[in-house]
C-alpha cells in the first residue's frame, strides 16, 4: 500500500481507511474591518488512482466594497499538481487568465502547493466569475464557477441645528449611518462656502469633528460665520452630503382682519440659528427714526414681540394710513428688517390640473422621478416632499375688476381648500388699468415678493421685459400672462432638477440606474423651455420646414458600405453609437471616421459597440385590431389613431402597421361587445422609406361608433399637431397601445440607421419598464407642447418593434418585420448572446413620413380630427383649457 504524503494543499495517495474519513473544506474569506469566514463545500470522496486533479470553490455569504477578498482553494490530486492558474469571466463563457502580479492582487500565489488569490480593494468591478485551473502529468482540470457577490453603498449623512443663546453657538448636528454597517465609513468633513474646514484639531472656533461623532460646533457665531455648511461623508463605495446655510432670518407676514375692525400681523421667522429677539417699532410718515412701539398702548393691544411667532395688532386703520411699522428680528448673524404697508393684497388660490397644465404635468413628472433619484443616491429628500395636494397661491395688489381675472382663469377660490399644500412660489400681481407705471411700481415695491408682474394696459406687450427691481411687465394677453407665471411657478422645479444632475453626476462611478434617472431628468428639463413660434393651425396636420439629419450624408454612406456595421444612430443627443461585429478592427472604424468628417465629432463622441440592436416585433395577442379570424391566421396590433379625408369628413381612416395588416383589401377586426367586428378593409400598407404602416377604410356602418379624437397620456381629448421637426430636443414622450396602454419615456437615437432604414427612424426607451410590447404596433407616439395651455400633443411617430435589445455576436441578425414563427427561427441560436440587463427600447418610425406616402396613394388630404380641430389657431390660444378639459 502506497503511504499518503501530504504537501502544503494538495493530497498525493491516502490508505483505504483514510480515504472513508477524508473531507476538506474550501475557504473564501473577505476582510472589513474584520474577517469573515464563509464556509464552502466538503470532498465526498478521493480517489485511489491517479488521476486527473480536482479542485472545488463555493461562494458563501456577501463581501463588502473595500474590503479584502482571499479565495484559498483545496486541490486533491494523485500524482501532485505541476501547475495552477487563476482565471475570471464576466458572461461565464469566456475566461481569462488574472495576472496575480498585478499590484491589485497582491498577496496571491500561483504556486501548485499552496494557490492563493486575492483581491486586496474590491470593487464592484470584481462582481465576476471565477475558477481555478490545475493539472498534473496526467491531464488538467477546472474547479467549479464561483460569481463573487460584491455589496455596499455610499453613506447616509442628514444634519439639523440647534442653537444656545447663552453662548452664542451653533450645533450643527451630523448623523452618518451605512446600510449593514459596511464598508465602514473612513472620511468625514465639513466645508464652508465650498472650503474645508479643519476640525481635525478642532480650536477655539471650531469642535473637533470625528467619524463617531460628526457633529461641528460654532462658537461665539457673528456675522462672519453666515454661509452654506456642508458635512460630507465617504466610504468605499462613494460619497454624500447634506447641507445647512447659516444666514439672516427670513420674515414672512400674514395679515387679516379681526371681528372688531382691528388689523392683526403675525410674523412668521425662519431662522438658522434660531431668532433670538424681536421687536414691533413705528414711526410718523414725516419722522425719519422709528421707535419701539409700546405693547400697553390700548393702539396696539394685543400686539406682542414674543419669540417664534410675534403678532402686531392695529386697533385703528387710520394709523396705518399715517404711520409706518416694521419688525426687526436679530440672530447671531445679524437683524432682518421687514416693513408693513397698507397696500391691499388679495391672494386667489387655484388648482394646477385645472389651471396651470404645463406646471401640473411637469411636476407630476417630477414626483414620480423622485423616487428613482432617491434609489439612485440612496437617500430619503425630506426637505422636498413635493405633496400629491398641492395648490398655487397668487397675489393681486391694487385695483382689479373681474376683466383682468379672466386673464389668469375664469374660475378660482378665495380661500385656501383645506388639508392642500400651498407651492413654493406665489407670484405678485397688478393691473396697471388707469394708473401710470411709476404708480404701478409703488406699489409693488412696498410688498415683498420673490416674483412681482406688472400687467400693462396694452393688449400685446411683444416683448417680456426685466426692470427695476427684477419687475416683469406683460401686456393684456393671456398666453403670456400664463407662461410668464408658469415659468415662475417652475423656477424651484427647474433648481430641483439641476441638483438632482448635481448630485448624480458627482457619483464616482456610475451605475446604470444612475445613467437612467439622468437621462429622465434631462429629457423632464428640456419641456420647461416654452416655445418660441406660434403654431398657425394647431389642430390640423401641418406642413413645417423639415430640419437636416444630424448624423453628416459622408458618414451615414461610409457607415452603410462598411460590411461590419450593423447599425448606428444618435445616442442621448451626445454621442453617435456605431454597432459593430465583434472582430471588427475598432481603431481602423475610428481613423477612417474622423478623416471623413472631424468637426462632428468634436461635438458628437464615437463610441463603438460590438453588440447588435436586436428587434422585437410586436405580434402578440391582446391587441385592439387584427387582421383575420382566430383561429386561421392573423395578426394582432393596436389602433394608433384616425385621420379623415379633408373634404369628405365622413371618411375615415384607421392607422395601425404594415405587418398587421401587410395587404391591400385585408379585412381589419375589433374585438366588440358582442364578439368580432369587421371594422373594415385595408386601403393601403407600406414598407417604403422605413415606415411601417398600413391604413384601414372604415366601414360606413361602423363610422358613428368610432371615438376619432386624439387623446393624451391622461387620456382627456385634445388637438392634434403633426410634428415634422428634429427630435433632438424632445423631452418625455408617450403612446398609448393596446398592451400596455399609456406608457412614457424618452428619446434615447432621434436618429437610427441599419442595413434596412436608411431614415425616419427613432429609438424610445422606456422609464420604469418597456416603452412598448408585444400587441402595441401601430401607437403613435406623442409629446406634450411646451405651452403654459396644454390644449393639443405633437403627434410625430408610430411604434412597429418593441424591446430592442444589445446582443453580442457576428449573426446577421434580421431586422426587418416578419411574423413570430420567422422571428423564432432566425433568433434562436442567438438567445444567450442578449444582453442580461433589459434596454426596454421600442423602435418607431416617423409618421408624416408615411402619412405622405398616404396621401399620394390616395390622391387626397387628410388630417387628424378631434372635437377642437374646427377652432383658428387665434382661438386655441385664448380658448380656456379649463372649459376645454372640464367637459371631456
Amino acid at each position: 500500500m502506497t503511504q499518503c504524503s501530504r504537501k502544503g494543499d494538495t493530497i498525493s495517495d491516502m490508505t483505504e481507511a483514510d480515504h472513508d474519513k477524508s473531507k476538506r473544506v474550501i475557504l473564501m474569506d473577505g476582510e472589513s474591518g474584520g474577517k469573515f469566514c464563509k464556509t464552502l463545500s466538503i470532498w465526498s470522496s478521493l480517489l485511489h488512482q491517479e488521476d486527473i486533479p480536482k479542485a472545488e470553490i463555493e461562494t458563501a455569504s456577501k463581501v463588502f466594497v473595500g474590503s479584502k477578498t482571499i479565495f484559498k482553494p483545496l486541490i486533491s490530486s494523485c500524482p501532485s499538481p505541476i501547475g495552477v492558474e487563476w482565471q475570471k469571466s464576466i458572461d461565464r463563457k469566456n475566461f481569462t487568465c488574472i495576472n496575480v502580479r498585478d499590484s491589485k492582487y497582491k498577496g496571491s500565489s500561483f504556486s501548485p502547493k499552496s494557490p492563493l488569490l486575492v483581491i486586496t480593494n474590491t470593487t464592484f468591478e470584481d462582481v465576476l466569475y471565477y475558477r481555478l485551473r490545475v493539472w498534473n502529468r496526467i491531464g488538467e482540470n477546472f474547479s467549479n464557477e464561483l460569481r463573487l457577490n460584491v455589496t455596499g453603498k455610499p453613506p447616509f449623512v442628514s444634519t439639523h441645528h440647534k442653537s444656545y443663546r447663552k453662548t452664542c453657538s451653533v450645533r450643527l448636528i451630523g448623523k452618518v449611518s451605512v446600510t449593514d454597517r459596511y464598508p465602514l465609513v473612513h472620511t468625514v468633513y465639513w466645508t464652508k462656502n465650498g472650503e474645508k474646514i479643519d476640525t481635525i484639531t478642532g480650536g477655539r472656533k471650531f469642535s473637533k469633528v470625528t467619524i463617531k461623532n460628526p457633529t461641528l460646533t460654532i462658537h461665539n457665531v457673528n456675522h462672519q460665520d453666515a454661509g452654506s455648511y456642508q458635512l460630507t461623508a465617504i466610504n468605499a463605495v462613494g460619497s454624500n452630503k447634506s447641507d445647512i446655510v447659516l444666514d439672516l432670518p427670513v420674515i414672512r407676514i400674514k395679515r387679516r382682519e379681526n371681528p372688531d375692525g382691528s388689523q392683526c400681523f403675525t410674523a412668521k421667522i425662519t431662522s438658522i440659528p434660531e431668532a433670538c429677539h424681536a421687536q414691533w417699532k413705528v414711526k410718523k410718515n414725516d419722522d425719519d427714526e422709528f421707535s419701539l412701539i409700546d405693547v400697553n398702548n390700548p393702539e396696539y393691544k394685543g400686539t406682542s414681540n414674543s419669540l417664534p411667532c410675534p403678532v402686531l395688532v392695529v386697533t385703528k386703520k387710520e394709523l396705518l394710513e399715517n404711520q409706518c411699522f416694521h419688525i426687526e428680528v436679530e440672530n447671531f448673524i445679524g437683524s432682518t428688517i421687514k416693513g408693513i404697508f397698507d397696500t391691499p393684497v388679495r391672494y386667489l388660490y387655484f388648482k394646477p390640473a385645472k389651471h396651470f397644465h404645463h406646471f401640473h404635468f411637469v411636476y407630476n413628472l417630477m414626483r414620480d422621478c423622485k423616487s428613482r433619484v432617491e434609489k439612485a443616491l440612496c437617500i430619503i429628500d425630506q426637505t422636498n416632499l413635493m405633496s400629491e395636494d398641492v395648490v398655487i397661491r397668487i397675489g393681486i395688489a391694487g385695483n382689479f375688476h373681474e376683466d383682468n381675472l379672466n386673464l389668469i382663469s375664469r374660475t378660482w377660490k378665495g380661500k385656501l381648500p383645506e388639508n392642500q399644500h400651498i407651492w413654493d412660489v406665489s407670484p405678485l400681481l397688478c393691473f396697471q388699468n388707469n394708473l401710470s407705471l411709476n404708480s404701478v411700481f409703488k406699489i409693488l415695491r412696498q410688498i415683498s415678493a420673490h416674483h412681482r408682474i406688472i400687467i400693462k394696459s396694452d393688449a400685446y406687450c411683444n416683448e417680456i421685459d426685466e426692470t427695476i427691481n427684477s419687475m416683469i411687465i406683460v401686456g393684456e394677453n393671456k398666453q403670456q400672462i400664463l407662461e410668464t407665471i408658469t415659468t415662475c411657478l417652475e423656477e424651484p422645479l427647474h433648481n430641483l432638477l439641476q441638483k438632482w444632475l448635481e448630485d448624480l453626476k458627482n457619483e464616482n462611478v456610475l451605475t446604470k440606474l444612475e445613467y437612467d434617472v439622468i437621462a429622465e431628468i434631462e429629457a423632464i428639463h428640456k419641456l420647461m423651455v416654452f416655445d418660441s413660434y406660434k403654431s398657425t393651425n394647431d389642430a390640423s396636420i401641418l406642413k413645417e420646414p423639415r430640419t437636416q439629419s444630424i448624423v453628416p450624408n459622408n458618414v451615414k454612406e461610409y457607415l452603410f458600405e462598411l460590411s461590419d456595421v450593423h447599425s448606428f444612430g444618435i445616442w442621448r443627443n451626445s454621442s453617435l453609437k456605431v454597432f459593430v461585429r465583434k472582430n471588427t478592427d475598432e481603431k481602423r472604424v475610428k481613423k477612417e471616421l474622423m478623416k471623413i468628417n472631424n468637426k462632428f465629432f468634436e461635438k458628437f463622441r464615437l463610441e463603438i459597440e460590438k453588440r447588435i440592436l436586436l428587434q422585437k416585433q410586436t405580434l402578440m395577442q391582446g391587441d385592439q385590431i387584427m387582421s383575420g379570424l382566430p383561429p386561421d391566421d392573423y395578426h394582432k396590433g393596436t389602433l394608433g389613431g384616425f385621420v379623415r379625408e379633408i373634404n369628405n369628413k365622413r371618411k375615415i381612416y384607421a392607422l395601425t402597421c404594415n405587418h398587421i395588416l401587410p395587404l391591400l383589401d385585408q379585412p381589419a377586426y375589433i374585438d366588440g361587445y358582442q364578439g368580432l367586428n369587421k371594422v373594415g378593409a385595408c386601403v393601403f400598407t407600406t414598407k417604403e422609406n422605413s415606415c411601417d404602416f398600413a391604413a384601414v377604410e372604415i366601414a360606413d356602418s361602423f363610422t358613428d361608433e368610432c371615438d376619432v379624437a386624439i387623446r393624451r397620456d391622461d387620456k382627456k381629448r385634445v388637438n392634434a399637431r403633426l410634428y415634422t421637426e428634429s427630435l433632438e430636443n424632445h423631452g418625455i414622450v408617450f403612446k398609448i397601445g393596446a398592451t400596455t396602454d399609456v406608457t412614457k419615456g424618452f428619446i434615447i437615437s432621434s436618429e437610427f440607421y441599419d442595413k434596412l432604414h436608411h431614415d425616419n427612424i427613432f429609438l424610445v426607451k422606456g422609464i420604469c419598464g418597456p416603452f412598448s410590447e408585444e400587441g402595441d404596433s401601430g401607437s403613435l407616439v406623442f409629446s406634450r407642447p411646451k405651452s403654459a395651455q396644454q390644449t393639443y400633443v405633437n403627434v410625430f411617430g408610430m411604434v412597429f418593434a418593441n424591446n430592442a435589445v444589445l446582443v453580442d455576436g457576428d449573426d446577421d441578425h434580421d431586422v426587418s418585420v416578419h411574423d413570430d414563427q420567422d422571428r423564432n427561427e432566425s433568433h434562436s441560436n442567438t438567445a444567450d448572446n442578449v444582453d442580461t440587463i433589459s434596454e426596454n427600447i421600442s423602435v418607431c418610425y416617423r409618421i408624416h413620413t408615411a402619412l405622405e406616402l398616404f396621401k399620394e396613394a390616395q390622391k387626397f388630404d387628410v388630417q387628424f380630427q378631434d372635437d377642437l380641430s374646427e377652432k383658428s389657431s387665434s382661438s386655441l390660444q385664448s380658448y380656456s383649457s379649463d372649459e376645454s378639459l372640464n367637459n371631456m
